[in-house]
């Protein structure tokens, strides 16, 4: 990928994570202090500060766990649900208790931790769609050495092994059932589970077997 198609993908991303930073980053702002000061007015001043990231940051953890799960594919679970609307109760709490008493006042006061939350969410999508964006570019691996030995017998690896045949001689060698294996179009890893041998050594007498028959 050439730099111009790298900074093509990537300028829209950072413009879209910077818009909405500023406007979370107010919210968030707007949100601590509220909580802040209620947690100061109940009679914990020294630890207001500290106790007033907990309201917030619960919801940023939260959000931050489901958005990792959906990326991974995995379902968000009741655990990180539950954290986040325990951390959206408390912040809303938070900001009701430090509103004016009057219908403009309690809208104020809500709007910061919503804003927030829906903020929190739009990062995540872009995030979402950058990650998905790039494992579809990426050109799925090749490999080389499946293409250098191609396996007839691949779909079959996972069978049974092969009963010894009805009226097989007794005195039957190794090398007389490793020749029988082999003349039946056996691949590598079915020949492999067979013999009891490692794929290697397994190919290693296909290579063998082919040789002796070219010759």
């Amino acid at each position: 990928m050439s730099a111009r198609e790298r900074w093509a993908r990537t300028w829209p991303v950072l413009l879209a994570v910077s818009t909405v930073s500023a406007v979370g980053g107010p919210a968030a702002v707007a949100s601590y202090r509220h909580a802040r000061d209620v947690i100061a007015r109940a009679g914990d001043p020294v630890m207001a500060p500290w106790l007033a990231l907990t309201t917030d940051g619960m919801l940023v953890a939260a959000l931050v766990v489901i958005w990792v799960r959906r990326h991974r594919g995995e379902a968000a679970g009741r655990g990180p649900w539950a954290a986040f609307w325990a951390g959206m109760v408390a912040t809303i709490a938070a900001n009701l208790a430090a509103a004016e008493p009057t219908v403009i006042g309690y809208v104020v006061a809500l709007w910061p931790p919503v804003c927030l939350a829906i903020t929190l969410e739009l990062v995540a999508l872009v995030a979402a769609r950058r990650a998905s964006v790039e494992a579809v570019s990426e050109p799925a691996e090749v490999d080389a050495e499946a293409l250098a030995d191609p396996d007839p017998g691949e779909w079959w690896a996972e069978a049974p092994a092969l009963a010894a045949p009805v009226g097989e001689p007794a005195g039957e060698t190794g090398e007389d059932r490793v020749a029988m294996l082999v003349a039946a179009g056996l691949g590598r890893r079915r020949l492999a589970k067979e013999l009891g041998i490692r794929e290697h050594e397994a190919r290693q007498l296909l290579a063998a077997h082919r040789a002796e028959v070219a010759a």
